[in-house]
């Protein structure tokens, strides 16, 4: 590297440097090891913005008084827990309660229990929403340069893809529960969406993966490549559901086109990293166990990509006056739809024996960090979580498929729907439970423990 190009780099700070950045592989369900990258620079960002280090490095007055510098106050933990320990992945919590909240409500079999259920998933999505926005505002506020790592470094960057696709199922929710009574709301809300997908799908996947920032092998390459891929494809779907409720012909037709060019980016793409997925899991075979549930996220996009195009068929279908030129738009569009839920039944069960592969009694060797002792289950962690709006996608494309060509239902994807639907339910509540239970964790040692060091290293 040139002087001149150390100093650019010295200007920003350590944590830009690409060889500090650069982390091997890190995916949404492996420990986040990258948050030591990112915080590199805390450091140095305290001492330029004068800030005090709250009793977490040790210094001369430590020595002195070690029993205050291992307590915290409120005001530190939250500190610390929610700005300084920030990390992008806190994004999948809104994600995995919004799909499940939308299928809660537009579940194929009504009832209005489920439909309460789905409006309160909605709430809690709004909360989760509201929380991490704010969460990464104040972690850009007082360390501004890791909005610089939250471009090109795919450790975190990625992660604004899982971002994307939460707003999309924040727009689903708004527009089931209003029943489509503020289209011209709704229609704002889906341009921003459209917004920050084509900003994941281009810009963040260019530098992630294409420029010079980062080097890949095709080891380390697992299919969290998937995440920036999808975010056009999964925002095309509020497009289709907005567009019979706007209010003007050339509303729809905008909306409609959009929506069906987003659909083509992402399958283009796709086409490309979908290669790469498999070359990459014959010959180095399944992931290690921290990351078998990333084998999840390809199902996400062809469920997604499914639901979108069976969408566009059925509106074509209810747009075009002409019976003839209608068909011919609804036909080609159901065909495509059979054919990429197919790949996400092929895509279900390789994730699922995947995992059973990695856990009693098909697992020989267990990975003890993973698994439980007792019973050789994967222990719960922040993977789980990878596998709620893979799972919710094949609901949506099985419901929205049973419901037929031209009238005529298929009964078989409607049970299908609710079988994968009622399995997402008990995976979002797990996780929900997981996730209180290290929330609790974490404050009882940081208050309740004795002599505990705030640091605390664990799997969430």
């Amino acid at each position: 590297m040139s002087p001149t190009e150390q100093d650019n780099y010295s200007d920003v700070g350590p944590e830009l440097d690409v060889s500090l950045t650069h982390t091997n592989t890190t995916t949404s369900s492996s420990k986040i090891t990258s948050d030591q990258t990112a915080m590199s620079g805390v450091e140095n960002d305290k001492q330029l913005n004068g800030e005090e280090d709250f009793g977490l490095t040790p210094d001369v007055k430590d020595e002195e008084q070690p029993y205050k510098s291992t307590r915290l106050t409120i005001r530190q933990f939250l500190k610390k827990e929610l700005i300084d320990d920030f990390h992008p992945c806190y994004f999948v919590s809104f994600l995995g309660c919004g799909i499940t909240g939308n299928i809660f409500y537009g579940f194929p079999y009504k009832a209005r229990w489920l439909e309460v259920c789905g409006i309160i998933f909605f709430c809690i999505t709004v909360f989760f929403f509201i929380v991490t926005s704010v969460m990464c505002v104040l972690s850009c506020w007082f360390y501004p340069r890791r909005m610089a790592l939250y471009i090109h470094d795919y450790s975190h960057s990625l992660y604004f893809a899982v971002y994307s696709m939460g707003f999309s199922t924040i727009i689903n929710g708004v527009n089931l529960l209003t029943q489509g009574r503020y289209p011209i709301f709704l229609w704002v809300l889906w341009w921003i969406g459209v917004v920050l997908a084509v900003m994941n799908t281009a810009v963040i996947f260019f530098f992630s993966f294409l420029s010079k920032f980062s080097a890949h092998r095709i080891a380390d390459i697992n299919a969290s490549i998937f995440m920036p891929v999808v975010c056009c494809c999964v925002v095309s779907s509020p497009g289709h559901l907005i567009a019979p409720e706007l209010e003007t012909r050339n509303q729809k037709i905008i909306t409609e086109v959009t929506a069906l060019m987003l659909f083509f980016i992402s399958i283009m793409l796709f086409h490309g990293v979908g290669a790469i997925f498999m070359v990459r899991l014959i010959l180095c075979k399944i992931p290690s166990t921290s990351q078998i549930f990333t084998q999840f996220l390809p199902i996400g996009f062809v469920g997604q990509s499914s639901y979108s195009i069976m969408l566009f068929g059925n509106n074509m279908y209810d747009f075009i006056p002409d019976d003839a030129l209608a068909k011919a738009f609804l036909v080609p569009s159901a065909l495509g739809a059979y054919l990429l839920l197919a790949g996400g039944y092929i895509y279900l069960f390789i994730a699922i024996a995947s995992c059973m592969s990695k856990s009693s009694p098909f697992a020989k060797n267990h990975d003890p960090d993973w698994t439980t002792k007792r019973f050789g289950l994967i222990k719960w962690n922040k993977g789980w979580w990878t596998m709620t709006f893979p799972v919710g996608t094949m609901s949506l494309a099985n419901n929205e498929i049973s419901k037929g060509v031209a009238g005529y239902n298929f009964l078989f994807f409607k049970v299908m729907s609710a079988i994968i639907g009622a399995s997402l339910f008990i995976i979002c509540i797990i996780n929900l439970i997981g996730l209180s239970y290290c929330i609790w964790e974490r404050f009882y040692k940081a208050f309740f423990i004795k002599d505990h060091i705030d640091k605390v290293n664990q799997k969430v």
